[in-house]
């Protein structure tokens, strides 16, 4: 087991470009990134998944008009999975335009960047981490063509996966990799180096309403009810089906981890993406260190759940006095 130690160079933030698909953990994930002082999102690439692209460009949009981050720059991620396959979206979880039970215009997007985009943001910041926290199409796209430059990525930081516990989608698979294992697999096989954030720790990451409550104590009413409301929504989905009164913050974590590795333990396993068979989407770590595996990942498999509600709720109420509301919620 490895228990990495938390990493500061003379006070410099960490420089993020996010990948994600805009639905209720996502949506969290991203305040989280803006209002810490550690971290500098530099872009975001929006992404289907949770909801189609559309509407997670549109999420993204409204998330930048509440945080006042309306500098931070969006990329056109993909649209429809490697796999051929048609976009699915679980509205059950997330609603159906990825906000619970809210319904909003589609704003005036538009403005967002094409993906070559995503070069220059690589290029120009040589000490870049990657928070993956949606499918891996783009991810994968990216690496397809331009490996040399994707592997000079300082590190990447991906929620996905089921490796001792049963999945969300299949009984053997997560969401994110089952989704688009094609091109899951393909970011395992070639990216360096991967920490994955599977089931396994992230559904440790719960968050309740009351917790919720707390959190956004000090955010404007309108915006905190919204908050508030597209968590209770997203907690009813895991009351029905595991009958708990709370809800894993899997994108959330992943970011929390980035500047909390202090709190997390990891296995290096070498990693393995099942592509063409009933089982597809599962992954498998092996503990076996041969030279026959060149995907060696470390797995996070334990957090300490108090530093991550301590650190989450004082980095919400330190980011509190940047959120406004608006006329349109």
């Amino acid at each position: 087991m490895i228990y990495e130690k938390r990493r500061r160079v003379n006070g410099m933030k960490k420089n993020v470009l996010l990948f994600a698909d805009f639905g209720v953990d996502d949506i969290l994930a991203y305040m989280y990134g803006v209002f810490h002082q550690e971290i500098n999102i530099i872009g975001v690439v929006a992404s289907y998944g949770n909801v189609t692209r559309e509407y997670s460009l549109r999420n993204i949009e409204l998330l930048k008009k509440l945080t006042k981050t309306e500098h931070i720059q969006v990329i056109k991620g993909a649209e429809r999975p490697l796999t051929g396959n048609e976009v699915k979206v679980y509205p059950e979880v997330h609603g159906q335009e990825g906000l619970g039970p809210f319904s909003f215009p589609l704003l005036s997007i538009g403005n967002e960047y094409n993906f070559d985009k995503i070069y220059e943001l690589v290029r120009n910041n040589k000490e870049l981490t990657i928070v993956n926290v949606g499918r891996l199409t783009s991810l994968a796209t990216a690496f397809i063509y331009e490996p040399n430059l994707m592997k000079s990525v300082k590190e990447i930081f991906v929620m996905g996966g089921a490796f001792q516990v049963q999945g969300n989608i299949t009984p053997v698979a997560e969401a994110n990799i089952y989704s688009d294992f094609i091109a899951a697999n393909i970011v395992n096989k070639i990216a360096p180096s991967i920490k994955y954030f599977p089931l396994d720790v992230t559904t440790m990451a719960v968050i309740s309403e009351k917790q919720m409550d707390v959190l956004t104590k000090y955010f404007p009413a309108k915006t905190r009810q919204l908050l508030i409301e597209i968590h209770k929504y997203y907690t009813n989905f895991y009351e029905k089906k595991h009958f708990v009164k709370c809800s894993p913050q899997h994108d959330l974590l992943t970011i929390w981890a980035l500047i909390n590795e202090q709190y997390v333990t990891y296995e290096e396993k070498c990693v393995k993406i099942v592509v063409n068979s009933i089982a597809k989407g599962q992954t498998i770590g092996y503990d076996e260190r041969s030279s026959s595996c060149s995907f060696i990942h470390k797995v996070a498999t334990f957090i300490d759940y108090e530093r991550f509600i301590q650190d989450v709720t004082s980095t919400f109420h330190h980011g509190s006095v940047t959120v406004i509301d608006s006329e349109w919620l």
